[in-house]
């Protein structure tokens, strides 16, 4: 069972009301532990991130590096411009390092991976929202 298999049996889970599991498997022993959603519980969710945010996500699972690791100086910061095709980040797998292309132009707005974070599949990296002075489309 790798981490997307957990990650959908989570989902599972969450949309069937089961809270907890435990699964038993070649002398091991695994609890699983959803938590209770807002829209579970009764209560109204909330996003507090903008609509418009476009979310970098990470290709392969690797760890999150802000910069390449023969340079100090990271690809970016909060606030900065990205045109689409930008490098923004790099992803280390091992010996391999494969740089994180923007797939849409605009301003940086959240950074959510910190450098050595272990990423997987499909993680949010970088949030980039519009930017209205360019068309990133």
């Amino acid at each position: 069972m790798n981490l997307s298999d957990l990650a959908e049996l989570a989902c599972r889970m969450a949309e069937r009301g089961i809270d907890e599991i435990e699964i038993s498997r070649d002398g091991m022993r695994h609890r699983l532990v959803v938590e209770t959603t807002p829209a579970q519980s009764g209560l109204t969710p909330i996003s507090l991130a903008p609509a418009d945010i476009s979310w970098l996500t990470a290709p392969v699972p690797a760890r999150f590096r802000p910069a390449h690791p023969a340079r100090a100086q990271p690809e970016l910061e909060r606030g900065a411009d990205v045109s689409a095709g930008d490098i923004v980040a790099y992803l280390e797998a091992g010996d391999l390092v494969l740089p994180v292309l923007a797939a849409v132009g605009g301003k940086v707005s959240d950074i959510a991976a910190r450098d050595g974070d272990l990423v997987g599949y499909g993680s949010r990296l970088i949030g980039l929202t519009a930017d209205p002075g360019s068309s990133s489309d």
